[in-house]
């Protein structure tokens, strides 16, 4: 019973707002597929995955990139549809074929627009900029497009290793193989381009880290509650513990904290309670109190 509601549940989910979420993966696959063409391919810089590989094989072989993604994503398709069947398949598929299909579009596309930059650091960012907003879109949508993160799914199934640990082990190989081709000034580019854009994918798909989660455990516990409480007028929840040496029962206090306001609260805890303990963690959404959203899904 209680896998049925929670598959009716997920189901519900996966549903709502399907429109919007196709419609923006249609969006983001074309930014993504133009930065690709326009700025990746002419300048030889292998950002890894399928994509990465292609411009190699262009390079060796003189084979057109989208020849070479349309025939490995569709072999790797095809291993992933025998391996986990087709309701885990079906997103990869929608994914994966708008994403093949920008690609011959927007190929024709930036030949003609030819675009260059003066400088290789704006290239860079721009590069960096488009490839991360468009892919954490294709990912916040519940899509992918497919290529390296189905080797690496298959790989977490059978070797037992973590989905992120794999990608960066098939990344590096391509990227090392991009280097011994196009030399180590393209390899770089191609990392800081990753670095750029793996932490824009973390902003769309998290949000903006614009608050801190912060514990304070100290003997003055009270005097900081109520203190915290009237000057910064922030809402503080004592919960319950037992130290594990000297089995104190104090409680540890746990405030959500702007941050604007969370140097100023540390100094406040420390000036007070010189031996208090604090922890802190980045905190990407509050609920209840407020919350930034531009994505309603």
């Amino acid at each position: 019973m209680i896998k049925i509601k929670s598959s009716n549940i997920l189901n519900k989910v996966n549903k709502n707002h399907y429109l919007l979420r196709l419609l923006l993966l249609i969006i983001s696959c074309f930014i993504f597929a133009f930065s690709y063409n326009a700025f990746l391919v002419p300048n030889n810089i292998v950002t890894g995955g399928v994509s990465g590989l292609a411009i190699i094989i262009k390079e060796l072989t003189g084979l057109p990139v989208s020849y070479f993604i349309y025939g490995a994503t569709s072999f790797l398709i095809i291993i992933f549809y025998i391996i986990f069947g087709k309701e885990k398949t079906i997103n990869t598929i929608i994914g994966s074929i708008i994403y093949m299909f920008m690609v011959s579009l927007t190929e024709p596309l930036a030949k003609n627009l030819n675009i260059t930059f003066e400088s290789n650091t704006i290239l860079i960012l721009i590069t960096g900029i488009l490839q991360g907003v468009s892919n954490g879109m294709i990912y916040r949508g519940g899509f992918n497009t497919g290529g390296t993160d189905i080797i690496a799914t298959i790989l977490v199934k059978f070797i037992k290793m973590p989905v992120g640990a794999a990608l960066r082990i098939i990344n590096t190989i391509i990227i090392g193989v991009g280097a011994i081709i196009f030399g180590f000034t393209n390899a770089i580019y191609a990392i800081l381009i990753l670095l750029i854009s793996s932490k824009l994918v973390d902003i769309v798909m998290l949000g903006i880290n614009d608050s801190k989660m912060v514990f304070i455990k100290s003997e003055r516990w009270k005097f900081l509650e109520s203190n915290l409480n009237y000057k910064y007028k922030l809402g503080v929840t004592e919960m319950g513990n037992l130290g594990g040496i000297f089995r104190k029962k104090d409680p540890v206090l746990f405030i959500t904290v702007p941050y604007h306001i969370y140097n100023d609260l540390k100094e406040e805890v420390i000036k007070e309670d010189p031996n208090a303990f604090i922890s802190s963690l980045d905190c990407y959404m509050v609920l209840g109190g407020y919350k930034n959203k531009i994505i309603p899904f």
